[in-house]
């Protein structure tokens, strides 16, 4: 039982790919040593493949091996939220940006609903995944002066809504600006946007997966931005 995802902690939601052959005997068994992979597989309507949301409240065991690896000794059927009848879950496109000030090699990060977060949002209809980010970053910080820069990462997570589970996937870009006028989006729940160095905004992200995105990308992001400069 492999390639589940670690959801955003305040959801308590994993989410774990199938065949779809097995899913009645997880309905009724549930499944042993499961090991709880942090990257989703691809999904697509060729595949025969399932996707089962899981509660992860409901897991007896839940251990942390590593920062793309958990562990729990069993998932119970009981856990399991979406297998008996199986409701598949909804796959989202969304895009942000990852924004550099070039002097100061600090991050923005947007304070929105209680956390600290970073600007993106869902792709439009007939909108591309850069021009997504970019208006994502300038509708929720208010910044017009950006410079744009290439695709550097997706995250995937996961997150049930009115009794449905959704898959989304986010594509990063990097921008680099030194605006310090900004204009919180308000009707979006965000109150503040700041600048902060990188491994003060890793500790500040109220999502794992933001932390684990600024851990991978940002020795990329400001080697690149030292270099634009030169």
């Amino acid at each position: 039982m492999t390639d589940l995802s670690l959801c955003e902690p305040e959801r308590r939601i994993l989410f774990h790919s199938a065949p779809l052959s097995q899913l009645s005997i997880l309905s009724q068994r549930g499944a042993a040593d499961a090991q709880l992979q942090a990257r989703m597989p691809a999904i697509t309507r060729q595949t025969p493949n399932c996707v089962l949301a899981v509660d992860a409240i409901r897991l007896r065991t839940l251990i942390r091996l590593g920062d793309d690896l958990w562990q729990a000794d069993r998932v119970q059927p009981e856990a399991l939220l979406n297998a008996d009848p199986y409701l598949a879950c909804r796959e989202v496109s969304a895009a942000g940006g990852v924004v550099v000030n070039p002097k100061t090699m600090q991050v923005l990060l947007i304070h929105r609903n209680g956390l600290w977060d970073l600007p993106k949002g869902k792709l439009d209809l007939g909108e591309t995944l850069e021009d997504c980010a970019l208006r994502e970053v300038r509708e929720e910080t208010g910044i017009r002066q950006l410079q744009r820069g290439p695709v550097l990462a997706a995250t995937m997570h996961g997150y049930a809504r009115k009794g449905e589970y959704h898959i989304k996937t986010t594509y990063w870009f990097r921008f680099q600006s030194g605006s310090n006028s900004f204009v919180p989006q308000g009707k979006e729940g965000i109150t503040r946007v700041e600048w902060m160095h990188r491994h003060e905004a890793q500790d500040c992200l109220g999502y794992a997966g933001l932390r684990d995105l600024l851990e991978r990308v940002g020795p990329v992001i400001e080697g690149r931005v030292r270099a634009d400069a030169e």
